[in-house]
């Protein structure tokens, strides 16, 4: 089957008052005030009962029915059950579409029922079998392969982002460009990225009053570990009750299976530009240059006598410390910066994980696509909306204190994720989020929104390490996945006895050249290391095989005849 999205392309370009075609599916142009009913098919771990799904609804469809007089329905399902659910929906939709006996989720006339009160009320069209509207896309191969199947509706002409009203000016707003981009495929946007929170800077915070004693570089000249590394050796030299070095980091390498692995790459903020569109296969990180410049000053730092540099998630403040690296948010620079010179090293990072497991999209059988966008464009932009799918209803599932902080009331049945809905940066405070959220969402998010302003990209954004294949010689990839991480602890113990490493041949102290050339002879010869770096391709081991063949596939496939 041709790809349908070609065919959905022509629909958006085409100018038209009123159009007939893509499937005989009602457009702009006509009479938009009949009672409309539009499904969200949502994520959830825990499944809300139906009475708890119906109030959220009702709560939902007061702003919608207010606004467009649309009716909004959800459905949810586990992550183990989504996608399947939705290609069966879409399947089954495409069929009649096909057929030509697509349903209509509009109103034929105006129809109301008489509440309680004697006051008429808009009676909404039930879902018909199989209905989607709006669903969530939860990584790149499902956001291309529903654009290949023709599922989705591509988002750029005048019913959606391209409209002139305002819903499509609210929704570019409040999701900048940067973040928009991992919705495109072939041109088209057909997903919209949720605003969320990226992660941590990492930063090298150098000991002010040290500094000014034994340092070599004006301050403004600190860019990284190694162009410390003079100061760092005078302190082990002559500071002996001061740890030079305290915290190292992770090297700066960006892993396939972790925080911890030897096979990896180097995140640049020099080719941020080609990564979208560059292959870019994993490699063992002792062939990156950072990570050769900074076990450079590890091992001067050992040379000069310095117990290892601690290696730890938390950083004890207490300590006596000439230089420390410190994840956080940009908070950590007002935090610390009147004791230390704090310089950012790293920024956050755009990984596969937290930019493609939730965006959303709109199907592409919806009756009416720019009213359908409406409702979308209210994840991203109406804090009322996103609040009440996110929270469900105040005193039934949640509460609120002296302070106005949400309490979710225990088995209320109802707990959506907050990195499920739009825009993290609309929900408000909880008691039930993570220290640093609520920093986050007190401050009005407004680090989280520098974090995502100041967002690289992994070389591998999109590429997921599939752990499906069959045992390899009776080794599976979660074998090789942990057998890279300890590996990468015994680096760091090869690395604590680099100062008494001679060289077997002369009898003298080994150079750090020479030792690092011995470092990467150790790793070729791990067979481990070489299944996961293997060139093979009918290897499901090999994560460079993995990354090409998904490269080839997903980032530039073929051009079809």
């Amino acid at each position: 089957m041709k790809r349908r999205y070609v065919a959905a392309l022509l629909c958006i370009v085409m100018v038209v008052l009123t159009f007939a075609g893509c499937g005989g599916k009602y457009v702009s142009g006509g009479d938009t005030t009949e009672a409309m009913t539009v499904v969200l098919a949502l994520v959830t771990d825990d499944i809300p009962s139906e009475k708890d799904t119906t109030l959220v609804e009702q709560a939902l469809t007061e702003i919608t029915s207010s606004k467009y007089n649309i009716a909004v329905q959800l459905e949810f399902y586990t992550p183990e059950t989504y996608r399947k659910a939705m290609e069966k929906k879409l399947t089954a939709l495409m069929a009649l579409e096909e057929e030509g006996e697509l349903p209509s989720s509009i109103a034929d006339g105006y129809s109301y029922t008489i509440n309680e009160f004697g006051r008429k009320k808009v009676k909404y069209p039930t879902p018909y079998e199989n209905q989607v509207d709006i669903l969530m896309i939860t990584d790149q191969d499902m956001l291309q392969d529903f654009a290949n199947e023709g599922w989705i509706s591509p988002l750029n002409g005048p019913d959606a982002l391209g409209s002139s009203e305002i819903e499509g000016s609210l929704v570019q707003k409040f999701t900048p460009q940067k973040i928009r981009q991992f919705g495109v495929y072939q041109k088209m946007t057909f997903g919209l990225p949720a605003n969320s929170y990226y992660g941590n800077y990492e930063y090298l915070l150098v000991n002010k009053d040290l500094y000014t004693k034994y340092g070599t570089l004006e301050s403004k000249s600190i860019t990284d570990l190694s162009s410390i590394t003079e100061y760092l050796v005078a302190l082990a030299e002559n500071e002996k009750d001061v740890i030079p070095l305290y915290n190292v980091n992770n090297l700066g390498v960006h892993t396939l299976n972790g925080d911890k692995s030897v096979v990896g790459k180097g995140v640049s903020k020099n080719d941020q530009a080609a990564v979208l569109t560059t292959e870019n296969p994993p490699s063992s990180i002792l062939d990156i240059s950072s990570v050769k410049s900074q076990l450079a000053v590890v091992g001067a730092l050992t040379d000069a006598g310095a117990e290892m540099p601690l290696v730890t998630g938390d950083v004890d403040f207490t300590k006596d410390f000439g230089a420390c690296f410190l994840s956080g948010n940009a908070s950590v620079v007002d935090k610390y910066s009147d004791e230390y010179h704090v310089i950012p090293v790293a920024m956050p990072l755009g990984t596969t994980e937290n930019i493609y497991n939730s965006m959303f999209a709109m199907s592409y059988f919806t009756s009416a696509t720019d009213r359908t966008f409406k409702v979308m464009s209210l994840l991203y932009t109406n804090a009322e909306f996103i609040n009440t799918l996110l929270y469900g209803v105040e005193e039934v599932h949640y509460t609120r204190d002296n302070d106005n902080l949400i309490t979710r009331i225990a088995d209320s049945g109802y707990a959506l994720n907050r990195y499920n809905v739009g825009n993290l940066f609309l929900t408000e405070p909880s008691a039930d989020m993570t220290k640093e959220e609520r920093i986050l969402s007190l401050n009005d998010w407004a680090y989280a929104k520098q974090a995502a302003e100041d967002m690289l990209l992994t070389p591998f954004v999109g590429f997921e390490l599939d752990y499906t294949g069959k045992p390899e010689n009776g080794i599976t990839l979660e074998v090789i996945d942990e057998h890279l991480e300890m590996l990468y602890d015994e680096l760091w113990i090869k690395m604590a006895g680099y100062s008494d490493m001679v060289d077997e041949t002369t009898g003298v102290k080994m150079t750090f050249d020479a030792f690092y050339l011995s470092l990467k002879n150790w790793l070729k010869t791990d067979p481990y290391f070489a299944a996961a770096t293997s060139s093979d391709e009918n290897s499901s081991n090999s994560y460079i095989t993995q990354y090409k063949n998904w490269f080839t596939t997903y980032v530039v496939p073929p051009v079809e005849e």
